[in-house]
């Protein structure tokens, strides 16, 4: 019972999250199909770079689903090789499995090629174990896995059971793989809302076409404060994205392009790197003194009595900004130190000064005063770090307009005083978790 109360709600877990998708993706369409318009491409290729756009999303999701079922078969793998490599093991030692048969069971693994919608290939691992039953006849025992079709790498075999085996490992603990029909549900219906995303991308693109003229309509226009969160990693540049992000989710940026060189231990070995990283810091709200960054300082988090370093109160983080990789973010919750500050043209200052945001409210009278400091403050960051500027992103996408429509959607009183506390936490969180997964 334990086992399939798991199976259902890893399996809506996995719907679920596929239905969320659908709408993700259709946001990065409808902001695909308005910038391509507005560069005066006609309808046809606008809507094919939209559905590459919504092709993206979902294969991003597809294969996650791949990698699971891989994981959990390379853990099967194992446990079969520690049952065949093994003296004195039995079927029973490995296998919570009563497998009713005075016949070993036959495992048999394969890889197959996997071609993502987005047209990336990908070796996914499959396998099953076949047994002879009392009356002679071979059947197949799952976890067998998902590529398309429900048929197991086992010949003749009866491939409609929905069994699966709860796999114990070496120190004792189980692993519960979901069966082949598990995936099969999760990837028919990823495919099901991939077609209906790629229906919708076409009448998306009619009403845009019909109703509008190349640059009378922006992304401002069409794209509401969700969608911004949604597709702001893909209309900035990663660095960017990672500080609009941060300031969305509260945390204190430098809102004028400027950037720093830290020296710290960014490999965990204990000792300070003697090479500097270039980048830029956030931090909590008010986590350096005057929320101020200086050149030439050492900030350490414990007072250690040295008057020639500063303590900090809170965290902060360095995100490196390498020309031949993708930016990393580093936690300085040790000794660093500030190198150089530079100013948004690359020369030299003294200091910086990083503000955050107050999303504090008990007034609905506040909120849109609020909303709108925040949201121009997001313009005014991604002008100064230039984000995404060959591909014409930039720009919150958030229009006073819609802000005034948001707000009255609310309502006032309590029951809307409730709605502004779930929309904000709902935003912030959802910034936060960007963060952590970028």
């Amino acid at each position: 019972m334990f086992m399939q109360d798991h199976r259902r709600q890893t399996v809506k877990e996995k719907i679920s999250y596929i239905e969320q998708t659908q709408g993700i993706a259709l946001a990065h369409a409808k902001i695909e199909i308005v910038e391509c318009m507005n560069n005066g491409n006609p309808q046809s290729e606008c809507e094919s770079q939209a559905r590459q756009e919504v092709n993206i999303v979902f294969s991003t999701v597809q294969k996650s689903l791949y990698v699971n079922q891989n994981r959990q078969m390379q853990h099967w793998q194992m446990m079969d090789q520690e049952l065949s490599q093994t003296d004195n093991l039995t079927f029973e030692d490995v296998y919570v499995y009563d497998r009713n048969s005075a016949v070993s069971p036959q495992t048999k693994f394969e890889l197959r090629t996997v071609t993502l919608y987005d047209g990336e290939q990908m070796e996914v691992l499959t396998g099953s174990m076949a047994f002879e039953d009392g009356g002679g006849l071979e059947q197949s025992v799952v976890p067998y896995y998902y590529t398309g079709d429900l048929a197991p790498p086992v010949e003749n075999s009866d491939s409609d059971r929905d069994n699966f085996l709860n796999i114990v490992a070496p120190d004792g603990s189980t692993a519960i793989p979901l069966d082949g029909g598990s995936f099969k549900t999760a990837l028919t219906t990823l495919d099901d809302k991939h077609s209906s995303a790629n229906s919708a991308v076409g009448s998306m693109a009619d009403s845009i076409y019909s109703n509008y003229e190349p640059g009378e309509v922006s992304t401002q226009d069409v794209a509401g404060p969700l969608e911004v969160m949604v597709t702001s990693a893909a209309n900035n540049d990663p660095l960017t994205y990672r500080l609009l992000s941060a300031q969305s989710a509260g945390y204190a940026v430098n809102d004028s392009g400027k950037t720093v060189k830290v020296k710290a231990d960014f490999n965990g070995d204990g000792t300070i790197d003697s090479e500097a990283k270039s980048g830029v810091i956030y931090s909590d709200a008010g986590a350096f003194p005057n929320s101020t960054v200086k050149t030439g300082t050492t900030y350490v988090h414990t007072d250690d009595g040295d008057s020639s370093t500063v303590k900090v109160s809170g965290s902060v983080t360095f995100v490196s900004n390498p020309s031949d990789a993708s930016p990393e973010d580093y936690p300085l919750d040790g000794e660093f130190t500030v190198v150089q500050v530079y100013d948004d043209e690359g020369n030299e200052a003294s200091s910086m000064t990083l503000t955050g945001n107050d999303f504090a409210t008990t007034d609905t009278s506040n909120l849109n005063s609020q909303i709108s400091e925040i949201i121009n403050k997001m313009e005014a960051l991604e002008d100064k770090y230039e984000a995404n500027q060959s591909s014409g992103g930039g720009g919150s996408g958030i229009s006073q307009d819609d802000i005034k429509s948001f707000l009255n959607n609310l309502g006032i009183g309590v029951a809307g005083g409730l709605m502004i506390a779930a929309v904000i936490i709902v935003m912030i969180l959802f910034a936060y978790i960007k963060i952590l997964t970028i």
